[in-house]
C-alpha cells in the first residue's frame, strides 16, 4: 500500500463520483476515458472498455463509456452500443 493508497482511505470527506483523492488532499477529476461511480469506496478511476472512451473528465458511470468512433458524434448527442 502506498502512502497516497492510504490517505485516500483515510480522509474523512470521500470525493463526489467522477472524481479521486489527489496526493495533494484535494479531488481530481477521473481523466477522459475513465469513471468513478459515486456509491462506492473505490480508490481509484476505472478505466473504460477496451474501445471505449468518455467524452469528457469526471465521468462517474461505465454507461459514460462510448465507442471511440461514437465519441465523433456527440454533438447530436448520440449514445450508441459498440458492435
Amino acid at each position: 500500500l502506498h502512502f497516497a493508497d492510504l490517505l485516500r482511505f483515510v480522509r474523512t470527506v470521500p470525493c463526489p463520483g467522477g472524481e479521486v483523492l489527489a496526493v495533494s488532499g484535494s479531488c481530481e477529476p477521473c481523466d477522459i476515458g475513465y469513471y468513478r461511480p459515486d456509491d462506492n469506496n473505490q480508490v481509484n478511476c476505472t478505466q473504460c472498455p477496451t474501445g471505449t472512451t468518455t467524452d469528457e473528465v469526471r465521468s462517474d458511470s461505465p454507461a459514460d463509456c462510448l465507442c471511440m468512433y461514437h465519441v465523433a458524434l456527440i454533438f447530436v448527442k448520440l449514445k450508441l452500443s459498440c458492435l
